[in-house]
């Protein structure tokens, strides 16, 4: 960051690569259009910046990214136009991210349909996408097969009886008719 002391006697935090791609020289004067357009821009970039580094360290949701933006103080108006130039750069993709986090989510901690698609919801994906991609993916044998090991892990654990078992899948998202196929 490089700061601009203005000639009322206040100052502007600008990073120093919009000073330099604009050209910005000592003692130049510069309007009040020109001071905002600088703003826009070193927020822009510093926006830009912070979701290429949240990326670097996992995906996310557009919407997860947009909220991690907006707790970093950045305006609304800058985290629309990163996000929208992230989105054209394929860098964030609700697609990919909902079929990386449902692969991710059934191997170490299975659950039904329901219970998939209320995490991609919490998760800042719109209703129509998280139910698409969980048909796609979790298939009348793959949900049958995460019953079945979350009902292996409750009887290895202890003696659990079948209402407490019923009672646990079914708060996993496991649908009625499923849980007495699996428990059969």
């Amino acid at each position: 960051m490089a700061y601009v002391d203005l000639s009322n006697g206040s100052s502007l935090s600008v990073l120093a690569a919009i000073l330099s791609q604009e050209g910005i020289r000592p003692g130049q004067e510069l309007s009040e259009a020109g001071i905002e357009e600088l703003k826009e821009k070193s927020e822009l970039l510093a926006a830009e910046k912070r979701g290429i580094s949240l990326l670097a360290r996992s995906q996310h949701s557009a919407q997860g990214l947009k909220l991690k933006l907006y707790q970093r103080g950045f305006s609304e108006s800058a985290i629309s136009r990163v996000i929208e130039g992230l989105e054209k750069s394929g860098l964030v993709d609700d697609r990919a991210y909902c079929e990386s986090w449902l692969y991710s989510r059934l191997k170490r901690h299975p659950e039904g349909r329901s219970a998939l698609i209320a995490g991609l919801r919490k998760r800042g994906i719109n209703r129509e996408l998280a139910e698409d991609v969980v048909q796609e993916i979790v298939t009348p044998e793959v949900e049958e097969e995460c019953a079945r090991r979350v009902i292996e892990k409750l009887k290895g654990s202890a003696s659990v009886s079948n209402s407490k078992m019923i009672s646990r899948l079914s708060s996993r998202g496991f649908s009625s008719r499923l849980i007495r196929a699996a428990l059969e």
